[in-house]
């Protein structure tokens, strides 16, 4: 398809090494890796290790664990941890992001825990990946996210939302087949993308978990060809 990077989260069954010679194997390159939470709470020294065999730029995680609604208290532990190990991994030369999921998004009085979580994480030290759909789910529009949040997302996941699909929602879950093509669904993916290269946004990924997937991401790639 032509893909040269990629972002890596999980081996599916592989070792961290066969993995990554598959990825030699197929010509890709990964500059970002997902760890589940608990690593850098418990295993700071494996993410660093396995991010160094892979070579990547940036390392991050992709949900804080919870149980229902996602709060404030669960919100401080986070942020704690994520400027710890932001920091520690920015010693071995690696930036740190969290990718939100929706329930962030969640109103508290008159803002949401994502702004509290983006005014506590420290700048540079534990920045943030986008996710457009994850972020349109919860009512937000990314283009504006983008804009208020000025340098802080280092990362977006190009991903789409079929049409009809409810919003306002911050449960962070949704069905697979509610993930379509670019060139479909609710968002205006030419002004995203015009957007992210604006606001200084320089690793691009496109997501897709539908069940028919590889079809889909040929249509965005071809999509994107169109975009100038």
């Amino acid at each position: 398809m032509g893909f040269k990077e990629v972002e890596v989260s999980g081996y599916y069954g592989l070792s961290p090494l066969k993995f990554k010679s598959a990825l030699n194997a197929n010509h890709l390159v990964a500059t970002s890796m997902v760890f589940p939470y608990e690593m850098f709470r418990d295993s700071i020294t494996a993410v660093i290790n396995q991010a160094k065999l892979f070579g990547v730029k940036l390392v991050g995680c992709g949900w804080i664990p919870h149980n229902g609604d996602f709060n404030k208290t669960d919100a401080d532990k986070a942020i704690a941890l994520f400027n710890t190990a932001g920091s520690t991994l920015k010693n071995s030369g690696l930036h740190f992001f969290y990718h939100p999921h929706g329930y962030e998004f969640k109103p508290v009085g008159d803002s949401s825990l994502f702004a509290y979580m983006t005014a506590g994480m420290k700048p540079g030290i534990a920045d943030f990946e986008l996710d457009a759909f994850w972020a349109f789910h919860a009512g937000y529009n990314p283009v504006l996210l983008m804009h208020k949040y000025q340098g802080r997302f280092i990362a977006i996941h190009l991903k789409q939302m079929r049409a009809g699909e409810p919003t306002g929602v911050y449960t962070g879950t949704t069905a697979d087949a509610a993930s379509v093509s670019l060139d479909k669904g609710v968002m205006n993916f030419n002004t995203i993308l015009h957007t992210a290269l604006q606001t200084g946004i320089k690793y691009y990924y496109i997501e897709d978990e539908a069940a028919n997937a590889v079809e889909q991401v040929k249509a965005s790639l071809n999509y994107l060809n169109t975009i100038h």
